[in-house]
């Protein structure tokens, strides 16, 4: 059997849970003035750095020319002489001609009745310079031992002939510079080196000439080669395809 409710009564369980008031109004005024304090900082700060910015004076961008350094005659000949003393090669072919310079002036000059000492002075100076060239050839050997084990001569060439002449050029130097090597001992230290240098010499001579003829047999094929891959590139050109690449094996040998 239910009661009925009276108006105005309540239940039991609403009368035993208390009013709950809101009191949180101080997180509303905290929460505000904790805003305004953040605007105010961020404001200052700012202000503050917009002050170092101000007095931060702009780096200045330097003026960009494209105009280019102009070389001097001298800075040229400077780069040159440096580039030509720092190869032994090169230098052995400048003291080369200087000698042989020497030597000719020695032989003109030996009936120059005025200064009879210019011309055994050149002769001497030409001998001089002469030992000067074979202590050069002390750097040769290692060269001409790695052209042997690379190729560095006549990489770069499509035609057989060349290869093989240049390994006989290499070979031949690899002769060349130890027959020389003693041939220089023999002449510096005589009771130390007993040989016989001219005997030496003469070998060394003899490789030499082996190396020009082949160097100069494979100057022609050189030549030939270059001619035939101009022909190519010109043939191309005219065919209207555009290629000035470097022409092929098959192409160059099709031309043999």
């Amino acid at each position: 059997m239910t009661i009925p409710k009276t108006k105005g009564e309540s239940s039991p369980s609403e009368e035993s849970m208390p009013e709950i008031v809101r009191n949180d109004t101080w997180e509303d005024e905290g929460g505000e003035d904790s805003d305004n304090e953040e605007k105010e900082n961020v404001h200052n700060v700012k202000k503050h750095k917009g002050k170092k910015d101000r007095k931060k004076p702009q780096p200045v961008s330097p003026k960009i020319t494209n105009k280019p350094k102009r070389i001097s005659a001298l800075d040229s000949f400077l780069q040159a002489s440096v580039t030509f003393a720092s190869n032994s090669y090169l230098t052995d072919r400048g003291i080369k001609l200087l000698t042989y310079t020497l030597w000719l002036l020695s032989r003109l000059t030996e009936r120059y009745q005025k200064n009879p000492e210019l011309s055994p002075g050149l002769r001497k100076m030409y001998g001089d310079l002469s030992m000067v060239r074979y202590a050069l050839r002390l750097y040769g050997l290692p060269v001409s031992i790695e052209d042997i084990r690379t190729g560095g001569s006549w990489k770069g060439w499509d035609d057989a002939r060349i290869h093989f002449l240049g390994k006989i050029m290499a070979w031949s130097m690899a002769f060349y510079y130890p027959l020389e090597h003693i041939a220089y001992g023999g002449f510096v230290v005589p009771k130390l080196i007993r040989v016989d240098t001219e005997k030496y010499t003469a070998y060394s001579c003899r490789a030499w000439l082996i190396f020009v003829l082949s160097d100069l047999v494979s100057t022609f094929f050189k030549l030939k080669e270059l001619r035939k891959r101009r022909d190519v590139l010109l043939k191309s050109r005219e065919l209207g395809d555009g290629d000035t690449a470097r022409p092929t094996e098959e192409e160059v040998r099709s031309y043999h």
